[in-house]
């Protein structure tokens, strides 16, 4: 999978060429869906790039060339293929400059004006956006996604309501070199070996997962931000992500409730230098995720290494005194409006729960 660093982001976004690629939605969309090239638009990129292509004056390699010349060897690369026209993903990075003329036009050329240094870190950094950012291009959005500094966070859900939370490392290479015509920028444009990691666990740890949450935004005095005191409003404005289940439907009961409830309230949030007498706040899953709050006020998911850094927190009597966790997620207070806002959304199986979390942990 190809992600746009945060250093091409940064450009696009403070250039305005993000916006622009939102205007041109529907034939990014076209392009990263693999039309058949016969559709008006993108047929009309090719055809535009080998008329432009074939007139000008050769003797001398240009910008304009190089540009129409990356165009038609992606067309030829792409035609290759036994099942017909298949714009693949490797070939789309490759072969940058489709999605950034589909975007820019002849504009592509004015690179330095948009706050590049080359046609090429443009071109990849337009082409690696549409990639990696594709809940920016399509109309729908099954997951809910943002960025916080090197993280780009996704919560979302399964069709039978299963939790799912991760994080994406989007940092890159970003630095000034010195070089024979003077100081030149230089930063990547493209990932495609970005460290991902993922959290799973069942439908009913939503209620654990929006628990830790709150207790975060406690610890960090962040209750009266306007998705914790006016939640509701909040709520109405994301919308919710339904799952396709019997439980959806009816519900669960409120035994469940009371229980999970219960367990919320009695259940500590990790704190570092902080010793906790009660069972620690977890989300079961795939493996056991524990919300713990560093020192330095960054909410942290942990789970069980052997070789990890960290001892849980409890008396050493406690049958979990000598488990060791690593942090595998972390997000920072910045973080707290959108984990909220995608966890309200994306909640299932039973929402009857949601409200009744807020009322019991939130004062």
């Amino acid at each position: 999978m190809i992600e746009c660093p945060k250093s091409a982001y940064d450009r696009l976004a403070n250039s305005g060429i993000m916006r622009k690629i939102r205007g041109k939605r529907k034939i990014v969309e076209s392009i990263l869906l693999g039309a058949d090239i016969s559709g008006a638009e993108v047929y009309g990129i090719f055809d535009n790039a080998s008329r432009e292509y074939e007139n000008l004056v050769k003797g001398r390699i240009s910008e304009e060339e190089e540009l129409y010349k990356n165009i038609l060897e992606l067309k030829a690369e792409a035609e290759k293929d036994i099942l017909g026209i298949n714009l693949k993903e490797s070939l789309l990075i490759q072969h940058p400059s489709l999605l950034a003329f589909a975007v820019l036009g002849k504009k592509v050329l004015e690179f330095q004006k948009f706050g590049f240094p080359s046609r090429r870190s443009l071109e990849e950094s337009v082409a690696s956006f549409c990639l990696g950012e594709k809940h920016e291009i399509h109309q729908y959005q099954d997951d809910y996604v943002w960025r916080n500094g090197i993280f780009k966070n996704i919560i979302s859900n399964s069709n039978h309501g299963d939790l799912y939370f991760g994080q994406i490392d989007v940092s890159g290479r970003d630095e000034k070199i010195q070089t024979l015509f003077g100081i030149e920028e230089s930063f990547d444009t493209f990932k495609d070996d970005a460290s991902r990691r993922n959290a799973n666990a069942h439908h009913d740890c939503w209620g654990y997962f929006l628990g830790s949450i709150l207790k975060y935004a406690q610890v960090m005095e962040k209750t009266n931000i306007p998705e914790i005191k006016n939640w509701r409003n909040a709520l109405k404005e994301v919308g919710s992500n339904l799952t396709f289940t019997a439980e959806a439907e009816f519900g669960e009961s409120d035994m469940f409730h009371d229980m999970l409830l219960t367990n919320l309230e009695s259940q500590s949030m990790m704190n570092e230098g902080k010793i906790i007498e009660t069972f620690p706040l977890h989300i079961p899953g795939q493996r056991n995720h524990y919300p713990y709050i560093s020192k330095d006020g960054k909410l942290l998911y942990l789970i069980e290494t052997e070789d990890g850094e960290i001892i849980m927190p409890v008396n050493e009597d406690s049958r979990l005194a000598k488990i060791k966790l690593s942090k595998y997620i972390e997000y920072d207070e910045n973080d707290l409006p959108n984990l909220l806002r995608g966890t309200y959304k994306m909640f299932a199986r039973d929402r009857r729960l949601l409200p009744k979390i807020m009322k019991r942990l939130v004062a």
